[in-house]
């Protein structure tokens, strides 16, 4: 695999993430695209591919594993940084750690094989920890919140696990330690669900979307997009609107935008055209979507900042 291959490699790999603004603030995340760039174990490694000189199968074989793990490697402690909140002493260590790993492959010099045990190494270390961080979604406590409660003819519980069927779930966890979870159904993305989860793991709010991509559309072919949030406690819907509003905006775009730098206006105009979601209070006796269950959600505004959260 030569170095132009790898930036595209990388580039699919790492765009899970954002921070602020984009992945490329966060060190130790970017691509490269020659061997001058980037940390010394990457000149070794690209310059390795350098060369014209016939290489045996194993050789080559090593050269492909090389940049893979690299690649590998480079995704899993994206991830880990998305699963810590921005700005902690946990996210702050995670980078530390992540310059020692690679500082420390200079140990190896030019032994290839030396560089692709650290990088298999490594990667298991990350991916250990990123089953750590992550939250499992608390199926228990979301069927018990929505019994009883319909869609139309449909449980409300079988909506949201529609809308969560594609694992792993997409995970952004907040300053505040909050988390934001989201998924699609098999073959339709449009049908997902989202949850918002406090820092002790328990459900803050749930919400059904369907077709918020609609919204972007011109005016002559739009539909109306749903975007209904159900929520524990309905004394909490300020604390939790906002970040959903800026989710909803993010997904009508296809998610994976720099709001607050090159796609800024692309995204303000998304914020103001995704319809603001109808709200229920689950404690509402009648557990349908009507009058008396519904809480007022037009207050909901969110932020370009929140909508470069979301990354998919």
């Amino acid at each position: 695999m030569k170095p132009s291959a790898l930036v595209v490699l990388l580039l699919g790999l790492t765009s899970n993430t954002a921070w602020a603004k984009s992945v490329e603030d966060l060190p130790n995340t970017q691509v490269y695209d020659s061997c001058s760039e980037g940390p010394r174990v990457w000149h070794v490694i690209c310059k390795a591919s350098e060369g014209h000189h016939k290489r045996s199968a194993l050789e080559e074989k090593l050269l492909d594993e090389l940049f893979q793990y690299f690649g590998y490697v480079a995704s899993a402690y994206t991830h880990v940084l998305e699963d810590l909140p921005m700005d902690s002493p946990q996210q702050k260590a995670m980078i530390a750690e992540q310059k020692a790993y690679l500082d420390g492959m200079d140990d190896c010099g030019n032994d290839l094989k030396c560089i692709l045990r650290a990088e298999k190494r490594r990667l298991d270390e990350l991916n250990a920890l990123r089953r750590k961080l992550e939250k499992p979604l608390p199926d228990a406590e979301m069927q018990r919140l929505t019994k009883g409660w319909k869609i139309g003819r449909e449980s409300l519980y079988d909506r949201l696990v529609e809308g969560f069927s594609i694992y792993p779930l997409r995970q952004v966890t907040l300053a505040d330690g909050r988390t934001v979870q989201w998924g699609f159904a098999p073959h339709a993305a449009m049908v997902q669900s989202v949850a918002v989860l406090g820092p002790d793991g328990h459900l803050q709010a749930l919400a059904a979307a369907n077709d918020l991509y609609r919204s972007q559309l011109p005016s002559t072919v739009k539909s109306v997009p749903e975007f209904r949030v159900f929520l524990p406690d309905a004394r909490r819907s300020s604390a939790v609107l906002g970040i959903l509003r800026s989710w909803a905006a993010a997904s009508s775009l296809g998610f994976s935008r720099d709001c607050e730098g090159k796609d800024k206006s692309v995204c303000a105009r998304a914020l103001a055209d995704v319809p603001p979601p109808t709200v229920y209070d689950l404690r509402c006796r009648q557990k349908r979507l009507v009058a008396a269950c519904a809480v007022p959600g037009d207050g909901a505004k969110g932020s370009l900042q929140e909508m470069s959260l979301f990354w998919q």
